[in-house]
């Protein structure tokens, strides 16, 4: 399975949540995706993470942007931190939701159990950063992103 480490820096992001149960994390987030580009949206947040914040018997999702001090926040939107890790990244080429859903399987399914004893993940939190949308979307390319325990 291809991947690549990279360090990022902690960053804050702005977003629309939801709590979602696990099972049904493949249905909910993409009608969540579809309720979010017909949502009135006062800082035309494009969406560029889905944030991915685990508990023990649900996922915290967002639809997010990079966060900037001078944004407002209303009653709807939240804010997340996002901490200083070595990543895992993991590319994904080909039309949403199948083509991210597949990679994210094969991530927790068999990348992680294979990797945790070199390369453990803190597993309460992954990143799905999304490029702009193309043309052909059987071409579109985005990533998943999985941080690492701090050794």
């Amino acid at each position: 399975m291809e991947s690549w480490i990279d360090a990022k820096k902690a960053f804050t992001v702005i977003g629309y949540g939801m709590d979602i149960p696990y099972d049904q994390c493949n249905a909910v987030c993409p009608e969540f995706w579809k309720d979010f580009s017909r949502r009135k949206n006062p800082l035309q947040l494009k969406g560029m993470f889905g944030v991915c914040m685990m508990h023990e018997d649900h996922m915290h999702y967002m639809i997010a942007d990079v966060y900037l001090p001078w944004m407002k926040l209303d009653d709807e939107l939240e804010t997340a931190e996002i901490p200083s890790s070595d990543w895992v990244i993991f590319p994904v080429h080909g039309a949403l939701p199948d083509s991210l859903q597949k990679v994210n399987s094969e991530v927790w399914n068999s990348w992680v159990p294979a990797h945790q004893k070199d390369l453990p993940t803190n597993g309460s939190l992954m990143l799905e950063m999304y490029m702009p949308p193309v043309e052909d979307m059987s071409q579109y390319y985005c990533e998943l992103w999985l941080p690492l325990q701090k050794k």
